[in-house]
C-alpha cells in the first residue's frame, strides 16, 4: 500500500466483479518499524563534594522485546554562593537525547551545610563574647571574651547541622 503514513488512517479497498463494485473501509494503525521507547529511568552517582553524573536507561515498550539503551547525560551545574543567611544550593541538570530522538532531562538538587565568614562587628566591646567559626562543614569554633582589654579564648570542636 502507498500513501499511508505512520499513525492511524482510514483505508478503503474496492473490487469490481461483473460490473458491480464491492468496497470495504476500516481504520489501520501503522506503527514505526523498530522499537517504541518509554521515558528513561535515571541512575545518579556521585557525591556533593565530587559532583554527580547521570545515566538515562531507555527500555523498549514492545511486547516480548525488552531491549534497553543506556545514555550518559550531559551535566549542567548551577549553584549560588553561600552566605550567613543562605546555604549553598547546587542544581545538577542532566540532559540526554533518547533513541527516539527526543530530549529528556532530570534534576538533582543538593543543599550544602557550609557557610561563608561574615563579619558582624569591626571592634570588640569590653565584656562582650564573640563566636568565631570556621567556614567548613566541621571545624573549630572559638568563643572569645573581651575582659578589660585582654581576650580569653575557649576552643571547641563544632559540627554544622
Amino acid at each position: 500500500m502507498t500513501g499511508i503514513s505512520e499513525g492511524t488512517s482510514e483505508v478503503t479497498a474496492s473490487i469490481e466483479v461483473d460490473e458491480i463494485v464491492y468496497s470495504a473501509s476500516c481504520e489501520v494503525t501503522v506503527r514505526p518499524e523498530g522499537h517504541v521507547w518509554g521515558a528513561p529511568v535515571w541512575k545518579w552517582s556521585g557525591s556533593p563534594s565530587g559532583g554527580y553524573t547521570a545515566i538515562a536507561v531507555f527500555k523498549c515498550k514492545e511486547e516480548d522485546c525488552g531491549e534497553t539503551v543506556e545514555s550518559t547525560a550531559e551535566m549542567n551545574v548551577i549553584s549560588n554562593e553561600a552566605d550567613c543567611q543562605t546555604p549553598k544550593v547546587t542544581r545538577y541538570i542532566a540532559t540526554v537525547t533518547g533513541p527516539d530522538g527526543l530530549v529528556y532531562s532530570d534534576e538533582k538538587t543538593v543543599i550544602g551545610k557550609s557557610f561563608s565568614f561574615y563579619q558582624l562587628t569591626d571592634r570588640l566591646e569590653e565584656g562582650a563574647s564573640y563566636l568565631i567559626v570556621s567556614t567548613s562543614e566541621s571545624g573549630t569554633g572559638y568563643l572569645l571574651t573581651n575582659n578589660g582589654g585582654s581576650a580569653a579564648a575557649l576552643e571547641t570542636q563544632i559540627s554544622a547541622s
